[in-house]
């Protein structure tokens, strides 16, 4: 499993628009090879927004990566306001509780 942390600041007028970006680009047409993404917003500093996205594997990433298709990631933040910057992570353990 492969995890991309994108993060940005997103100025308050920018949160509903991005909201409702996630949810027409991300959760209606989820790019090939996603399993999951979260739009997460900081409870300590409300301007600080994150874009989790979960891949079956490094290569799913890396193949959407080298697609024509737009980042709709870092579109969503850069529409927010903000020039994210991303972190990717290879998963080492995990727990899902059923």
């Amino acid at each position: 499993m492969y995890v991309s942390i994108l993060t940005g600041r997103v100025a308050k007028e920018n949160w509903l628009p991005l909201e409702r970006s996630f949810e027409r680009e991300v959760t209606k047409h989820p790019p090939a090879g996603l399993m999951d993404a979260y739009l997460v917003q900081s409870e300590d500093d409300p301007t600080a927004w994150q874009v989790v996205s979960i891949w079956a594997t490094k290569m799913d990433f890396k193949n959407y990566k080298t697609t024509e298709q737009t980042d709709v990631f870092v579109e969503l933040l850069c529409d927010g306001g903000t020039v994210p910057h991303r972190l990717g992570f290879v998963a080492v353990g995990r727990y899902e509780r059923v």
